[in-house]
């Protein structure tokens, strides 16, 4: 009986452990903003979604959905057509750093994560260029 009780206490630590990463990340207390962003072609593994195209000193987003049923906006771009335009709801993960389960390659700086709960594709090119 004692073990029992010494397994599920340090089980409730370790949760609880657990819990206060994930507060550190994102604080409970932080308001869902909603962002309109872009994909910026970059040729690198860096942070690449921006709320503006044309500012010359843009602050980049990566995106990271809040769960797996939510679409993943890496998938959206086709390598050749933009604009490619989203508008996220969600909230800024605290600490600069890299969205879960990305593999960052050498000189992908960690960025601005941006958590989001709500997805919508406002603008996605897919037409083929006429052929003169």
């Amino acid at each position: 009986m004692k073990f029992l009780f010494f397994t599920l206490l340090i089980f409730t630590f370790c949760l609880a452990q657990t819990k206060r990463k994930v507060d550190k990340r994102i604080p409970q207390n932080q308001s869902e903003k909603t962002l309109t962003l872009y994909y910026n072609v970059i040729s690198c593994t860096c942070a690449q979604w921006s709320e503006d195209t044309e500012k010359e000193n843009k602050d980049y987003y990566y995106l990271e959905p809040s769960n797996d049923n939510l679409m993943k906006v890496d998938t959206l771009f086709d390598g050749e057509h933009l604009p490619v335009v989203v508008e996220v709801t969600g909230r800024v993960v605290l600490t600069k750093g890299y969205p879960k389960g990305f593999k960052p390659t050498k000189g992908a700086d960690p960025g601005n994560v941006f958590r989001y709960t709500k997805i919508r594709v406002l603008q996605m090119e897919r037409r083929k260029a006429a052929i003169k």
